[in-house]
């Protein structure tokens, strides 16, 4: 069985600012509303549902919600040159310099802010907090930047 959320439909959605270094028109600063879609494939359990769609959603919303309106910094960048102090982030590549109040940054354990590296790191911390329901097999989890375009990443949860 097969369950999907559609990020539009639902108000699965963060607004985030971010850049990707060296892209001719992504490498300067800039921001998407994103929306995030999911599919979540597995075994009826005893109530007859794969999983409490509202027990999914508040999951994925505290996932979103320390997202939203963030400047998204890869922690992994090479290409990136970043100082992190108590009040700011400071970011050096190539003839850029920026720097951002701490408190507006989020630095993520990826190597792109790309819409295929957000949609990896999302189905990840969602499938973390998916554990506990066993009769669950896959995710899929989309990223769309804007209506009709995006990425999307599949996860085996059963191995």
């Amino acid at each position: 069985m097969i369950i999907k959320l559609d990020g539009w439909k639902e108000d699965l959605r963060f607004s985030a600012c971010h850049f990707i270094p060296h892209h001719e028109k992504c490498g300067r600063l800039h921001g998407h509303s994103y929306a995030v879609h999911l599919e979540m494939k597995g075994e009826l359990n005893e109530e007859d549902v794969v999983v409490d769609f509202s027990l999914v959603k508040c999951h994925l919303r505290e996932i979103l919600n320390r997202l939203d309106h963030r400047i998204i910094i890869p922690a992994t960048n090479r290409d990136v040159d970043m100082t992190i102090g108590d009040v700011s982030v400071e970011l050096i590549w190539s003839r850029k310099r920026y720097v951002f109040p701490s408190e507006d940054v989020i630095i993520l354990q990826i190597s792109s802010s790309s819409a295929e590296m957000l949609a990896a790191y999302l189905a990840t911390e969602l499938a973390n907090r998916m554990k506990e329901f066993v009769n669950l097999d896959s995710l899929k989890l989309g990223v769309d930047e804007g209506p009709g375009q995006g990425a999307w990443y599949s996860l085996e949860l059963k191995e």
